[in-house]
């Protein structure tokens, strides 16, 4: 049998001249904000001196969520202001019994927000009329549960259970 020997790297095809032009403007943006960006495998973010397992080895932990939304609401302070936060059920491995999570910003192409803060509005008001017309647009019937987030003071939040049997249309 004889050993076998490793791949040898394939020569890649040059990137088109709009995506490197796409990717330096990028680059030229985080730069100038002050962000640091590495990838791998999938885009992470890892703080300057990180601690506990959730760093290392664990998927999930006490600080990575709250390192998580200072990031998106950094980013919705600046430059995506007028998007909207999803927080999200991420990739889910074999193995794990719940999925992770993922914090997904939506914005406008064109740059108009997404989402306002209404003068007058409490409570989250904003986000279930946009939540409601989420709904209409889809074509289904609206059984958003409201809460607040107890680890996140003032916090508000919607969450819809994943319960559809094909024929929960409004």
């Amino acid at each position: 049998m004889k050993p076998r020997r490793p791949a040898k790297s394939k020569p890649r095809k040059p990137m088109p001249s709009w995506m490197e032009k796409t990717a330096n403007l990028a680059s030229a943006r985080l730069q100038d904000l002050g962000i640091g960006l590495t990838l791998g495998g999938e885009p992470t973010f890892v703080p300057v001196n990180p601690t506990g397992p959730e760093w290392s080895f664990a998927a999930v932990g006490p600080t990575k969520l709250a390192y998580a939304k200072a990031a998106a609401k950094k980013l919705q302070e600046g430059p995506m202001s007028g998007a909207a936060a999803f927080f999200c059920p991420g990739k889910l491995y074999p193995g794990e019994v719940n999925p992770r999570w993922a914090i997904k910003l939506i914005s406008n192409r064109d740059g108009t927000p997404l989402l306002t803060k209404h003068a007058g509005k409490k409570n989250g008001t904003g986000s279930r009329e946009f939540a409601r017309a989420i709904c209409k647009h889809l074509g289904v019937k609206p059984h958003w549960v409201a809460f607040e987030d107890p680890r996140a003071h003032g916090s508000h939040v919607l969450a819809m259970p994943l319960d559809h049997n094909g024929q929960n249309r409004s």
